[in-house]
């Protein structure tokens, strides 16, 4: 299997809401053991009121392997509870 390549690009996100972890975007790698890297890009987005009430109030990463790129892009008045 292939590396991950993902790209989210001019989207809004307007108040989104997480009774766990990740507000907006949870980047998780379901199988740990597998070693390849994961690319996500995000690009002229914007993230408006997320919250998520324990970690993550935009975005909460689970991955070891993670190349995250956050380019152009506006975070305003999100939060997370913990």
């Amino acid at each position: 299997m292939d590396q991950s390549d993902v790209v989210i690009y001019n989207s809004d996100f307007y108040k989104n809401y997480a009774q766990n972890d990740a507000g907006s975007i949870l980047i998780k790698k379901l199988s740990p053991s597998y070693k390849k890297d994961t690319n996500v890009t995000i690009d002229e987005c914007e993230f408006f009121y997320s919250f998520a009430h324990l970690e993550g109030g935009v975005i909460r990463t689970d991955d070891k392997y993670l190349n995250l790129k956050i380019i152009t892009s506006l975070l305003r008045e999100n939060s997370a509870g913990s």
